[in-house]
């Protein structure tokens, strides 16, 4: 019987490997800007990355904005979808699906994440999704996991732990959670997590 329990996951690199080229992006939004006029030169950068230029930029002709954001989640959704998943990682999710809530924490947006858990055949396992449109660049670096806490009330802070790539310990921390940083002890592959959950 499922306990009030929760566990909150990465998505990237904790249950998915997935290698983003960051260069292929930057290229992708340096080849965009120049297109559509923002840059004529790359020293136009002034020292930023494509993707940093981008952000600061205050004022966009027309839908050019929204158009780049698109352009970025097609990148980023091709990647998602060639994303590989650790093959114990179906035990040991079914196994945790039966005591806990098992959330994902995704800094991919949304319309790739469904798809890439169910290529992974791991998409039954999760009771809710956090994407990373709802709370990547927000000042805080919690909303993820405030957002994933918040779907369940019942489950009390203590009653969570999250699952993370070690760079996401601060964000833990500064949320009050338990925390294990995928790839150190005690939790060097997925399997450990039957020896530290159940």
């Amino acid at each position: 019987m499922r306990m009030e329990q929760g566990i909150i996951f990465d998505l990237e690199n904790v249950l998915l490997t997935i290698d983003i080229d960051e260069n292929a992006k930057n290229r992708l939004v340096y080849d965009f800007l120049r297109e559509r006029k923002y840059l004529f030169h790359p020293d136009d950068l002034k020292g930023k990355t494509p993707l940093e230029f981008a952000a600061s930029l205050s004022c966009w002709h027309e839908h050019d904005g929204e158009i780049l954001e698109q352009e970025i989640g097609k990148f980023e959704r091709k990647v998602m979808l060639e994303a590989k998943c650790d093959s114990s990682a179906t035990g040991v999710l079914s196994m945790l699906s039966l005591r806990y809530r098992l959330v994902v924490l995704s800094r991919s947006r949304g319309d790739g994440i469904v798809k890439a858990l169910g290529n992974a055949g791991i998409r039954q396992f999760f009771d809710f999704i956090v994407p990373g449109e709802k709370w990547v660049g927000h000042p805080s670096r919690t909303v993820g996991l405030e957002l994933a806490m918040e779907k369940y009330p019942e489950i009390s802070k203590e009653q969570w732990c999250y699952v993370g790539a070690p760079p996401s310990r601060e964000a833990a921390v500064q949320c009050g959670l338990r925390f294990y940083a995928f790839g150190e002890p005690p939790l060097e592959e997925l399997e450990d997590l039957m020896d530290i959950m159940l």
